[in-house]
């Protein structure tokens, strides 16, 4: 298998920002919402890493639904998930929350046009 780009992380780091999933085990994210998303995190400076994950989550469900929905997972890295006592970092909860606002606030008649485009 080819490496990995250095930029794509398979373990998220506490800290280091929100997560923009970039594939997992069920979804591969539509590219034009992941470069739009990829770059609404740029232009406002919030801390992000593109992170690969082995499992999958309920975006998997709605990808393969065949509606033409996009999708998109947006996560907070975190460890001990399975268990009673999950870790974050608060900031990047407050990151993610920021940089959803942010799409959402985006997401015009036109974005979408672009991002549902065919052709």
């Amino acid at each position: 298998l080819p490496a990995m780009p250095e930029e794509i992380r398979r373990q998220s780091e506490l800290g280091g920002g929100v997560n923009i999933i970039v594939h997992d085990a069920g979804m591969i994210p539509n590219q034009r919402l992941l470069e739009h998303v990829i770059q609404i995190a740029r232009d406002n400076d919030i801390r992000h890493q593109l992170t690969a994950a082995y499992g999958s989550n309920s975006a998997e469900l709605i990808h393969q639904d065949g509606s033409g929905c996009p999708c998109l997972v947006l996560g907070v890295p975190a460890r001990y998930i399975h268990s009673h006592v999950g870790v974050v970092d608060m900031e990047d909860f407050q990151l993610a929350k920021r940089l959803l606002s942010q799409v959402i606030a985006s997401l015009s008649s036109e974005v979408l046009a672009g991002i549902l485009d065919d052709s």
